[in-house]
């Protein structure tokens, strides 16, 4: 006579599904779940964090021949792809990934050594903190090299069309472009910081 019973499992973690929202609010096209566990398990978890995809009971070199598939569906050949992991079955398919991102607290040494990124608070939004800071970065080096030659085109054709150019705006496309560029990269640092507030 069974008198009781008791399940074992891990839990999911609190802002995973937020997550995975945020993943996709930020233009991520597909969110994929690739495990080892069985598949009634990881259809469960799969479910309730609204996965797009979900591959289970995967050994760590299937995870890696899925991970391939994934990136040759992908219908714009230039995206990337981001692997989060902290398993040492996880370290060849962070290895494969565009962007291997490890838990630097959970997870193996295995694959913390082998990531492009590791995330030492075990936190998961730093994985949307990372997108829009990489972006706003992106955005910020472009304004300074598009600002930095446009002063120097500027300065080039007064030069070449023999119109005398005072010292100052030499001075200025040169030393004044670079301290203006150093300036709008501190940018950066506020950006950082707002994220870090919000996850607080």
């Amino acid at each position: 006579q069974v008198i009781g019973y008791a399940i074992m499992g891990d839990l999911i973690r609190e802002e995973a599904k937020e997550v995975v929202h945020e993943l996709k609010s930020l233009g991520v096209k597909k969110v994929s779940m690739l495990t080892g566990d069985n598949e009634l398990t990881s259809l469960c978890v799969g479910k309730e964090l609204e996965m797009d995809e979900i591959y289970s009971e995967l050994m760590p070199g299937q995870k890696v021949e899925y991970l391939q598939k994934i990136k040759g569906e992908s219908i714009d050949k230039e995206s990337s792809t981001i692997y989060i992991g902290d398993g040492i079955n996880d370290a060849p398919v962070i290895s494969a990934a565009d962007v291997g991102i490890a838990m630097g607290g959970t997870g193996s040494e295995g694959s913390i050594a082998i990531a492009d990124v590791v995330i030492m608070s075990d936190n998961l939004h730093k994985v949307s903190d990372a997108i829009r800071i990489a972006r706003a970065t992106k955005k910020i080096v472009m304004q300074n090299v598009i600002f930095a030659l446009s002063v120097k085109l500027f300065v080039f054709i007064l030069n070449f069309l023999n119109i005398p150019v005072m010292i100052w705006l030499a001075i200025f496309s040169d030393v004044g472009v670079s301290l203006l560029a150093i300036i709008n990269s501190l940018r950066v640092t506020g950006i950082f910081k707002k994220e870090q507030t919000k996850n607080e």
